[in-house]
């Protein structure tokens, strides 16, 4: 089945159609259905009537089973649907992790760069390295904030590669992944996990969150000389 935790690539139609053809076939092989595709021919071309046998494997196991495995081809495309959207939206924030450390990192793009003009005579000229990361930037940044809050747990979730069913770990690790302030504040706020001072710094108003979510164990000692 489609898992929109794990998997990283959509399905293709091809495979969601076998993967219902394998759950109709788990009750009913393939030579079943073939013989009940003749045994219904000859009947619809008046040859001879269905016994009470075929009959009763064609209306009390081959169509409810055939039609449960259209219902469960629905289902997968649906979530591939949804597969699809989240794969996109990780994509999206690699995207703009990428760029923001092209663009504001330790060693970041300049913006200008030197090149010649027809004359031979050096010139400044907008760096396209520089441009194109800024657009791109701003593409993924448009996705991700676009995003609602239960988009981003399930990323939260893909981005650690397992099911977090904790409500405050969940809310953890997506605090943990919120690449901007302004992703940052939506996020809390509008959870109802408490404010963002956006004068701070993103990594420390993270951490300041991180800490009261998930307060450290005061340890106990006892003191032995009483």
């Amino acid at each position: 089945m489609i898992n929109l935790i794990t998997d990283q690539k959509p399905w293709t139609r091809n495979q969601i159609r076998k993967r219902a053809e394998l759950f109709i076939q788990q009750e009913q092989v393939h030579g079943d259905e073939t013989m009940l595709a003749r045994v219904n021919d000859a009947e619809l071309l008046g040859l001879r009537p269905l016994t009470e046998g075929e009959r009763t494997f064609r209306n009390e196991q081959y169509l409810p089973r055939a039609i449960a495995g259209g219902d469960l081809a629905a289902q997968m495309k649906t979530a591939n649907e949804k597969l699809i959207v989240a794969i996109a939206h990780q994509d999206a924030l690699r995207l703009f992790v990428k760029m923001d450390g092209l663009l504001n990192g330790e060693n970041p793009l300049p913006e200008t760069v030197q090149s010649l003009d027809d004359e031979g005579i050096e010139i400044t000229i907008p760096s396209p390295a520089y441009g194109a990361a800024v657009a791109v930037l701003d593409e993924s940044l448009g996705q991700l904030t676009a995003m609602t809050a239960e988009d981003w747990r399930l990323l939260a979730q893909r981005s650690s590669g397992a099911v977090i069913e904790d409500a405050i770990e969940l809310s953890i690790a997506v605090i943990r992944i919120l690449p901007t302030d302004d992703l940052l504040k939506a996020y809390v706020e509008g959870e109802g996990l408490g404010s963002v001072d956006r004068r701070k710094s993103l990594e420390d108003e993270k951490a300041r969150l991180l800490l009261e979510l998930d307060p450290p164990e005061i340890e106990v000692v006892l003191d032995e000389t009483v």
